[in-house]
This record gives structure tokens, C-alpha cells and sequence, in this order.
């Protein structure tokens, strides 16, 4: 029974370290979006994808090549 209990807490936990992940990452992602717009650059596909495989790298530990379905 206590079995049980630990693996609910553990799902739930698990959920909310992600959440606060994904969050925090997508929130960086929009300031270095603005960021960028406001220094006068052109927001391009190839540099938002450039960017958001930056950021997967650094929250996941994905690299570009371990995670291609990060580029269009």
C-alpha cells in the first residue's frame, strides 16, 4: 500500500518538476524572441528553431541531432 502511494506522489511530482520546466522555458523563449525584435532582427524560421534547440539543449540535454523534429 505505501508502494502505491509513493508512485502516485512520484507522478505527481513528476508532473509539476515539467511543468515548471517547460514554463520556464517557453517564458525564455519569448523574452529572447522579444529581445531580438527589439535589437532589430529578423525573426526567421531558421533562427527561432535555432533558438529553440538552444534552450532544449541547455533545459534537456537534447542536442540538436538527438532531437531533429526540432526543425522544420
Amino acid at each position: 500500500m505505501m508502494q502505491l502511494a509513493f508512485a502516485i506522489l512520484n507522478n505527481f511530482l513528476d508532473g509539476f518538476r515539467g511543468t515548471v520546466f517547460r514554463q520556464t522555458q517557453f517564458a525564455e523563449f519569448e523574452h529572447a524572441i522579444h529581445q531580438a525584435d527589439q535589437n532589430g532582427e529578423v525573426l526567421t524560421s531558421e533562427f527561432l528553431n535555432e533558438l529553440y534547440a538552444d534552450l532544449n539543449e541547455t533545459y534537456y540535454g537534447l542536442s540538436k541531432e538527438d532531437n531533429p523534429e526540432n526543425s522544420i
